[in-house]
This record gives C-alpha cells, sequence and structure tokens, in this order.
C-alpha cells in the first residue's frame, strides 16, 4: 500500500476510513506491497515503512475494528521478486518485517516455515496463496515442471479444493490469475497455464461448485470470467492506496478467451463481497476523488459456479 512518495503526499486517501466506518465488513484481505520497500526516494530503512503504515490514522482505525488477512508480494522484498529462500538472503530480512507487521496476524500457516493458509467464515472457505516463494523463473517455458506454488503448497490447495465443504471457496492470489492480467503484466498465472490448468482441470474432474478468484497486483480492477472455465469468476480489485496503471497492451496482442465483464483503471479501488449461503454480491468500489463508490456489482448464484451441472 505504502508508496514512499505518494504516501508522503496524500497518505491511503479516503479508502480505509471508508471501510471502517461505513461499509464494516467481517474481514478485510490484503494481497501484498504492503510497502515498497524497492522503491524509496529517501534514506530510511524498510522497518520505517511498515512503521508509518500501521501507525497511519487510517490504518489504525480500521485494524482496531476489522480483522486483517494479509500476504506479502513482490515490492515487500523487492520489484518482480520470485526466487526461493535460499537464493536471495534479502528475503530473510524483509519477509521477516513483513511476518512482524503484518503476517503474525495471520492464521497458522499449513506448513511449518511458510506462509499459505486457509480458513473458514460461515458459508465461505478462503485459500490464501504464496505466489512467490516457490515460484519458478517466469521466463521458464511453460510445462509440468514450471511451478507457481510449488509442489507442497499445490498439494496443500487441491487437498483443501476437494475436503471443503462450504457453498463457496474462495482461492485468494496476490497475482492476476485471468490471463487477461497481460494487458499490463507478465507476473501473473498467465505464463504459468500448465499449472493453471493442473488445479482447475480437479475442479472439474470432482464438480467442485463454489469456486471463486479473488486477487490482486494489477494497478487496475477488473471482473474476469475464464473461458477455458467459464463457471470460474474472478475480482481483482486494486490498487487500495497506490498509483493506477492502465492496461497498456493491445487485446489483439493478448491471446485470452477470458471476458472482461468490467475493468478501471482512472482511481484506486477495493473490492467488497457478500456471502450467503447460495449466493455471493461481488462489489468493486472506485475513489478518484472524495469518499470511494460502488461502480460494479455482480450477484452469483451458487448454481453458476458448478462446473457439470446436472441435466
Amino acid at each position: 500500500m505504502a508508496v514512499p512518495f505518494l504516501y508522503d503526499l496524500v497518505g491511503f486517501g479516503g479508502n480505509l476510513e471508508y471501510i471502517a466506518s461505513v461499509l464494516s465488513p467481517a474481514f478485510m484481505l490484503l494481497l501484498g506491497d504492503q510497502v515498497y520497500a524497492d522503491v524509496d526516494m529517501y534514506p530510511r530503512d524498510t522497518g520505517a515503512l511498515y512503521e508509518a503504515t500501521v501507525h497511519d490514522r487510517s490504518y489504525k482505525a480500521l485494524t482496531q475494528s476489522t480483522p486483517i488477512f494479509s500476504m506479502y508480494d513482490d515490492h515487500e522484498i523487492y520489484n518482480n521478486w520470485n526466487q526461493g529462500e535460499d537464493d536471495d538472503p534479502l528475503y530473510t530480512e524483509r519477509v521477516g518485517l513483513f511476518h512482524r507487521y503484518f503476517g503474525q496476524r495471520n492464521p497458522r500457516p499449513l506448513r511449518d516455515g511458510d506462509h499459505y493458509y486457509a480458513w473458514q467464515a460461515g458459508a465461505a472457505s478462503f485459500f490464501m496463496l504464496d505466489v512467490r516463494k516457490y515460484a519458478s523463473p517466469k521466463a521458464m517455458v511453460d510445462g509440468p515442471q514450471k511451478t507457481k506454488l510449488g509442489a507442497v503448497q499445490k498439494s496443500h490447495l487441491l487437498s483443501w479444493l476437494l475436503a471443503a465443504e462450504t457453498p463457496f471457496k474462495f482461492i485468494v492470489s496476490p497475482m492476476v490469475v485471468s490471463s487477461l492480467g497481460l494487458h499490463s503484466t507478465d507476473e501473473g498465472w498467465a505464463l504459468y497455464r500448465a499449472e493453471y490448468h493442473e488445479i482447475f482441470d480437479v475442479v472439474v474432474a470432482h464438480n467442485i461448485s463454489g469456486v471463486v478468484v479473488l486477487s490482486g497486483d494489477l494497478h487496475w480492477a477488473g471482473f474476469f470470467q475464464h473461458g477455458a472455465y467459464p463457471f470460474l469468476f474472478e475480482m481483482g480489485a486494486s490498487p487500495i492506496a497506490a498509483l493506477p496503471v492502465p492496461p497498456f497492451l493491445p487485446r489483439w496482442l493478448v491471446n485470452s478467451t477470458d471476458t472482461l465483464h468490467f475493468s478501471s483503471c482512472t482511481g484506486t479501488h477495493f473490492g467488497l463481497v457478500d456471502v450467503a449461503s447460495t449466493r455471493l454480491s461481488m462489489t468493486i468500489y472506485r475513489a478518484r476523488f472524495g469518499w470511494p463508490e460502488p461502480v460494479f456489482t455482480r450477484e452469483l448464484l451458487w448454481t453458476d459456479t458448478i462446473p457439470v451441472p446436472a441435466r
């Protein structure tokens, strides 16, 4: 969230205060880039960036009333970081700071020493992915050996999908999953399609209903329907406090069968999900000047998410 030079000018804007005082959600997801440790014009350390974030007036107002579930992405370490901990000593230092200020509030990880975790709330189950620690280099040729999650985390995810009994099951990814993300980044799942298909082919094979994706990092907001899996919907709503970045690649350069039902790149964004037993409402909020406003809502029935509907 905290881009140093931008935060110094405008702080977090009004989004966090609006969420805390008007929406009052049961909890909030922060999907990475809580600080921009690699983008700083001033001689201060990463710990000082975290201190500025957690002691910010609007952030404190939010966290005093709202539980936070979080994950790191790349900027907590450095831009496009995509290596294992043994490959980069900076990881150990900076992910430790993330854990101190954010990660220790999360549920216990599914594997000691890792960061990914799962939890349940009402009619929904959630799996928070770590898409950085075990990711293969993005330049690697796509295939069975290329991974975003690593073998153990992927096994945990598939086991969770098979075991979850709630009507809705949210896969939470700090990176965009839809291949339409290629309009503005090569950091998402679009370069890891073999693993993407491996995961969602399991959803189809076992007819697992209620699977929905929540994603971040795109710096614009979108609501996607996956072409290879028409039952799979994804909402990405970012940035909440950083600079928006419009999609810059033209449509004809992006080979995707996914459908973009909504997009916005002129403001800051966040999403709200309201879950009931047989339906959910997904809303994207946008702030340009002043308080944020809802700009898109999609209602999904549980039956919309069944991979192989009964005949």
